[in-house]
């Protein structure tokens, strides 16, 4: 049964760019496997090469940079968003970021090899992409246009199902911020 709520989720996902056709739909759902990540599983290590886009039915996952010499957070994805690394699946590049389930998930997964390369479904993995290119473009304009004030405000909304599962310090390295700035800040509402 969760399964097929997974599966329909998906499908609801992609039908926001357009609706599949039949033939479109047996293909991808010949192409989908259901997996369950367990608490705290790396989903892709940092060094590694993506195979694989990701949905996310339950659960969110954490991204990790090197930066500094220190691991900080520098994504986060929500039940209902794709795992799309771009560097890894488009330029067979290895990864610079560490992907974690910290309590664990419950996702699809879509082998690149046929979703980006099947004429039938790549208008959909177009859609996916232009989405991944859509998030940076909007955090860049988020990070380069807001306050630090107004940056904890949309935190705080954005990422309300994870922000109390965050530590201070995770949201202040997401954010770009110091821990002491976003501690003295975080429940200071800045919106009229």
């Amino acid at each position: 049964m969760e399964n097929r709520e997974s599966y329909k989720m998906l499908i609801k996902h992609l039908e926001a760019y357009r609706k599949l056709k039949d033939d479109q739909e047996k293909l991808l759902r010949q192409l989908v496997t259901v997996k369950y990540c367990a608490e705290k599983e790396i989903y892709l290590e940092r060094g590694g090469i993506a195979k694989h886009l990701c949905f996310i039915y339950r659960g969110y996952a954490l991204g990790y940079e090197r930066r500094d010499e220190e691991s900080k957070l520098s994504r986060i994805w929500q039940s209902g968003e794709t795992i799309l690394k771009t560097d890894s699946l488009l330029a067979f590049q290895r990864s610079k970021m560490d992907i974690i389930f910290p309590e664990g998930g419950h996702i699809i997964e879509i082998p690149f090899d046929y979703m980006g390369h099947t004429t039938a479904l790549e208008p959909f993995f177009n859609y996916l992409l232009w989405q991944e290119v859509e998030y940076y473009q909007k955090q860049e304009n988020l990070f380069r246009c807001h306050s630090s004030k107004e940056l904890i405000d949309w935190f705080h909304l954005q990422y309300s199902s994870v922000r109390y599962k965050l530590t201070d310090q995770q949201i202040a390295q997401f954010l770009g911020i110091t821990v002491r700035w976003y501690n003295k800040n975080k429940n200071v509402a800045t919106r009229a």
